[in-house]
């Protein structure tokens, strides 16, 4: 079942959300600023921990963290494609395999309901 809703991504009550980061899981955009504050130091820590081990996300990947003080159990951290201005072809592909690859992630987790934010908007 897909349902489109008008809100807060830190107040859906999902098992899991997702927000959009850069490969340095550095938490820059409005939507990761507001996660990275509701979910409290301990997701930031996650984060760290695996780029000090893995020195980057790549495009499309994922990585789960705990929800910290969220609602929800897990948030599921993605590096999207940043458009460039050299036509669709190289940004659709990225694109579409970040919501894939977090399906498959939430498959492999056993997570049930996952709330997605606007990727790769800008």
């Amino acid at each position: 079942q897909v349902r489109f809703v008008i809100g807060d991504i830190i107040q859906q009550q999902t098992d899991a959300i997702v927000n959009s980061s850069n490969f340095k899981l550095k938490f820059t955009g409005q939507v990761s600023q507001a996660i990275r504050l509701a979910a409290g130091p301990g997701v930031v820590k996650q984060c760290q921990d695996y780029i000090g081990q893995n020195q980057n996300l790549d495009v499309s990947d994922v990585f789960v963290t705990d929800g910290g003080h969220l609602q929800c159990k897990h948030i599921m951290h993605t590096s999207t494609p940043a458009y460039k201005n050299d036509g669709l072809d190289n940004y659709q592909k990225p694109l579409a395999d970040t919501y894939l690859n977090c399906l498959n992630k939430a498959l492999k987790k056993d997570i049930q309901s996952i709330s997605f934010p606007i990727l790769g908007s800008g």
